[in-house]
């Protein structure tokens, strides 16, 4: 499993696949699940399942990437929600 920071997922998923990665941390949903969760926030669970279908279209086995909510490079949870709970 690589790293591939950010959530272009056309860029991410150029790293999976014969040649390259088995899998990657899956960067590209971490900040839909942001703004679907996060509180106060838009709950924007839309933006979360449209990045779930691109994904699906992209990457050659989205069953594979490394789904995470918080790590050494992003903000923690608890400082962008103000209900620890939601995560």
């Amino acid at each position: 499993m690589g790293e591939v920071f950010g959530d272009d997922i056309t860029l991410a998923s150029q790293y999976q696949g014969p040649g390259t990665l088995d899998s990657i941390l899956n960067f590209p949903v971490y900040g839909a699940l942001v703004e679907a969760f996060k509180l106060p926030g838009n709950a924007n669970t839309s933006g979360l399942a449209h990045a779930h279908d691109a994904m699906k279209a992209t990457f050659r086995d989205v069953t594979v990437l490394g789904n995470f909510l918080e790590n050494q490079d992003l903000p923690r949870w608890h400082s962008l929600s103000v209900d620890p709970q939601s995560l």
